[in-house]
């Protein structure tokens, strides 16, 4: 983006988000190759779930209260609790929620145009 700010190493926010994304979109690959293989790694499914949780709360701020994110914001919400204590998010019945918060947050990013475009 334009004009951004960058911090003294030269990273932008939106390039450390992104930096981010992509660690956390390698590892939810990893996640579920494991699970079906049937090969659960619990040390990695709680990195990775660290990941999410901590991700989520950096950019709740840039979702919080913005007209344009309003419907995506109610379902972004959703997960606050969850982040706020993320070892619920290792119960098997969650599984699925753990996909859950990973689209969502790749569906902010996305709108917030955090994400490159499929052509970059």
């Amino acid at each position: 983006m334009e004009g951004e700010e960058q911090d003294v190493l030269g990273y932008s926010y939106r390039g450390k988000i992104l930096q981010k994304w992509l660690e956390i979109v390698e590892m939810g690959e990893l996640v579920r190759k494991f699970y079906i293989l049937d090969k659960k790694d619990k040390e990695l499914l709680a990195e990775y779930i660290a990941k999410l949780a901590t991700l989520w709360k950096e950019v709740y701020p840039k979702v919080e209260g913005r007209s344009e994110l309003h419907e995506l914001e109610q379902e972004f919400n959703r997960f606050s609790e969850l982040v706020n204590n993320p070892i619920d998010l290792l119960e098997e019945e969650n599984s699925g929620t753990i996909q859950e918060l990973e689209t969502i947050i790749r569906k902010v990013l996305d709108k917030l145009d955090m994400l490159p475009m499929e052509s970059e």
